[in-house]
């Protein structure tokens, strides 16, 4: 039998240390429970992502208990050119809408520069903030805000990268304008859903690191594509995320992308979205690593979309505090197989009220290949008799070393499958 044991990931210009990984386990081999550490640029002390003083929660609600441990990641090639600060012009009290001064101001700072806030400012932006083919940028929040007021229209962003290399961004805040924002219907707005905290399109070399994104109408963080070229290389780590309208973090166009010791809660739709919005995208090279999350309408887990180029993830060391509507779901109808895909090392909840194509099982695949899914702690609803895993069409899966609790049978297959066995 073909099993995929561990995945190969190039990322380019980065390299990140998963110390604990927010999973505890007595078996052999598991990520133990995590403690405390602390990242460290190359030019500050060691710090913690302490919340700032603009009003955002100190924890995400929903049933996220202990956070992650934070991890230690190398960023991006940073500037060493000047450090530009905020004009003091621009009015930090958000009592007026500054969006169009932030960019201006922006725009005039040279490549290859430091742009530093005020610290625990906060800034109205009831317009996008567009970062555009800029290259060698540090975004020093200094846990200051960027808050929207007004409801705005569809594509309204707060800070938008499209384009350009080796941006960094820390220690800031977004607030969206979502009232109903979180894990209820009245969250998803379908004509503001593309209003996402961080956008990130078509850029290279990016690191969103200890920020934070509350009450958006969108995603706290989209990555996606840039004339018609992926995004490439993009780090989101030891950040806090709560109450969306739409998912947590969402795929739809990208090459090598690391989600690393977060806290995301209160969903209005999938946590992670692996979604290509055309046959021609790639997802390729993705790693959700050692993140801690709570409630979501849909799937922890959702890999749907067009029959693209998906492939090469893996899913390790995170822990589900509170339950989503669904679990894993993999799905093409066609098209070249999703593979390989490893999930190892997971504390999960099984609630099994979302489903999608009539599936059944908590994780399921269908069109994928060299599955592997080894060593995860998952709790099952009691008395329904969950299948633990469902395939369709799909070969190479193996599954080992699993304690699921209250399950039902362990590998359900259709017609169509081969290759695959538990253990």
């Amino acid at each position: 039998m073909t099993v995929v044991r561990r995945l190969a990931l190039t990322v380019a210009s980065l390299v990140i240390v998963v110390a604990g990984g927010g999973c505890s386990s007595t078996r052999s081999g598991a990520v133990p429970a995590p403690g405390v550490t602390s990242g460290q640029w190359p030019h500050q002390t060691a710090r913690a992502a302490a919340p700032g003083s603009t009003g955002e929660i100190s924890e995400p609600t929903g049933g996220v208990g202990r956070p992650p441990q934070t991890v230690k990641v190398t960023p991006p090639k940073l500037p060493n050119g000047a450090v530009d600060q905020v004009p003091s012009s621009i009015a930090r009290d958000c009592s007026v809408d500054v969006a169009a001064e932030l960019e201006s101001w922006i725009t005039s700072v040279p490549d290859n520069s430091t742009l530093s806030f005020p610290s625990k400012a906060c800034y109205r932006v009831d317009e996008t903030i567009l970062v555009d083919g800029r290259h060698r940028l540090l975004f020093d929040g200094n846990d200051a805000t960027l808050k929207a007021v007004t409801t705005g229209n569809r594509e309204r962003s707060q800070l938008h990268l499209r384009g350009g290399s080796d941006l960094t961004i820390r220690d800031l805040i977004v607030r969206g304008a979502n009232p109903h924002a979180g894990a209820t219907a009245a969250a998803y707005v379908v004509d503001l859903e593309a209003q996402h905290a961080f956008a990130v399109n078509g850029a290279t070399n990016v690191l969103l690191d200890h920020v934070q994104a509350y009450d958006t109408y969108g995603d706290f963080v989209y990555i996606g594509p840039g004339n018609k070229q992926p995004s490439r290389n993009v780090t989101v780590a030891n950040s806090r995320f709560a109450r969306s309208g739409r998912q947590g973090l969402s795929v739809t166009w990208a090459v090598g992308v690391t989600i690393a010791a977060n806290t995301i809660d209160a969903v209005a739709r999938s946590m992670f979205d692996l979604e290509a919005n055309t046959r021609a995208a790639q997802i390729r090279d993705i790693r959700i690593v050692g993140n801690v999350t709570g409630t979501g309408v849909n799937f922890w887990l959702a890999n749907k979309g067009f029959a693209a180029d998906v492939g090469n993830i893996q899913v390790t060391g995170n822990r589900m505090d509170a339950a989503t509507g669904g679990l894993v779901f993999v799905f093409a109808r066609r098209g070249a197989l999703r593979s390989p895909i490893v999930i190892e090392h997971n504390h999960f909840i099984a609630s099994g009220r979302v489903n999608d194509e009539e599936a059944t099982g908590a994780f399921f695949f269908a069109y994928s290949a060299n599955v592997t899914i080894r060593d995860n702690d998952v709790a099952f609803p009691k008395g329904k008799r969950m299948p633990a895993v469902e395939i369709r069409n799909s070969h190479h899966v193996e599954v080992t070393g699993n304690h699921f609790t209250d399950v039902g049978p362990l590998i359900v297959a259709s017609e169509g499958s081969s290759d695959y066995q538990n253990s």
